[in-house]
Order: C-alpha cells, then structure tokens, then sequence
C-alpha cells in the first residue's frame, strides 16, 4: 500500500509538471538577429561609492563607443514587439537600462540621454522613491518630468528589492511583483508590462509568477543576445559594470563572440 501511494503521488507530481504550460518563447522570426540589452546602475560625478558605480566620464565614453560603433539605442517596447511577435528591429539595436532609482539617474544620465537623444529605461523598486537608503532616489515627480520628455520609461524592479527572490514566501513574491507594478501605474500612469529581477536572482518557479502577475518580459542579468534567450521571462542582459566592451562588440559583429 506504502508503494502504491508513492507510485500515486509521483504520477500526480509528473502530470502536475507536465500540465504546466511553457513559458512564452521568443518568436522563431527573431532568433536570426542580434539585439541586447545594456545594464548599469547609479551614475556619479567622480567618486564610486560601490563598485558597480559608473562615473559621468566612463558612461559619456561608453556612449561614445555606442555611437561609433553605430548601434541603435530603441525602446523596451520596440524590442518586446520584436521577441514577441518576430517585428522587424533595427540592426544592432540596444536597449539602455538603468537599476535602482538612485538619485544620480536624475543628476548625470538624464542630461546625457537629452544631448544623444536616446531612450533608457530605469528600473525601480518603489518602496524608495523619493527616499535615502545608502543614497538619495529620485522622487515621483523627478520620474514623471523624466517620461515627459518622452526618452525615459519606467518599469518595476520589486516593491523593497530583496537580494532573491527565490528565498522568500510566496505571499512576499507577491506584494514585490503585483504591489509594485499597482503603485508604480498609480504614480505613473500607463501599463508597466516589464520586470528585472532584483539582483538577477531567478528561478523557473519566480519566472512562472512573474509571467502569472502579468508581466510581457522579465529581465535578468544573464549575458547575451535578447534573441538567444530561453524564454520571455528569462531574457538576457548585458553589465556594462563587467562586459562593456565585450556587449559593444558582439552588437557591433551581430553574434560573434556572443551567446546565441
């Protein structure tokens, strides 16, 4: 009898699993291109406080290389339509992302996005806007005047930011994925459709709530191509903190040296 129950729970768990259905794929029509996107976090003036700081100085150089090298900075949207649908993309398309909300983003990379003309992204966790932690955050209205101009959007990066989210209950998964989208709209306005993962800390069961929150795309901080990913809640990002020139290059040469 003690077999045959261990027989029955491990069929239930096998066609449990196989129930599930697949995660949402990347669209066979864009696995041919080569587009990425690029990470970094707060901006300062001169001196690092932490070491995935970026200088003023080294993100105008890194822009630099982005322009000489002729890629194209374009919109989350843009490439979510491309992943999803196989919409065509323009070549060596980038995707400028920033974590964190730091004060900086405000301060240094905003002035720089208005003289290149060139839209990012920031991920933000809302429990700290407008608040200090280690650093000042931008605040609501700091937030609003960046997407006024129309080269800033903003999407969730969880409510407080915890270090994984593969370690905490499943009530707290919640409030960090459906919480933080629901204040960000209320303070925003518009659809918040794209997530990053604190940290890059995933698993497939995190991937899976995020996806049943509602979210079109989830972000990590796994290298390479947005087209080679595994999936749409799973797609890769470069860290201009540890690959910059690497990122840039493979762009540049569509896959070589880069992971498809």
């Amino acid at each position: 009898m003690v077999i045959l129950a261990l027989a029955g729970g491990l069929t239930l768990a096998l066609a449990s699993r196989a129930a599930a259905p697949p995660l949402p794929q990347v669209h066979p029509g864009a696995r041919k291109d080569y587009s990425a996107l690029l990470m970094w976090h707060d901006v300062v003036q001169q001196k690092k406080e932490v070491w995935f700081d970026t200088t003023v100085a080294e993100l105008d150089a890194q822009f630099q290389s982005i322009k000489r090298r002729r890629l194209t900075p374009v919109t989350l949207d843009r490439l979510a339509e491309h992943l999803e649908k196989g919409s065509p993309i323009a070549p060596r398309a980038v995707v400028l992302t920033f974590d964190d909300n730091n004060l900086g983003l405000y301060r240094h990379v905003y002035p720089l996005l208005q003289r290149y003309r060139w839209p990012a992204v920031f991920f933000v966790h809302t429990d700290y806007v407008g608040k200090k932690t280690g650093k000042d955050h931008c605040t609501w209205e700091q937030l609003r005047e960046m997407e006024r101009s129309g080269l800033v959007k903003v999407y969730p990066h969880t409510a407080s930011h915890p270090p994984d989210l593969r370690r905490i209950p499943e009530k707290q998964l919640q409030r960090e994925l459906v919480t933080a989208r629901q204040v960000m709209e209320r303070e925003l306005g518009g659809k918040r459709p794209y997530f990053a993962y604190s940290e890059g800390h995933y698993d497939e069961p995190v991937a899976r709530a995020v996806w049943k929150s509602g979210y079109r795309l989830a972000i990590t901080e796994d290298w390479g191509s947005a087209e080679s990913s595994r999936n749409l809640m799973m797609v890769h990002r470069y860290s201009m903190h540890k690959r910059a020139e690497q990122a840039v290059r493979d762009v540049a040469r569509g896959s070589v040296g880069g992971r498809r």
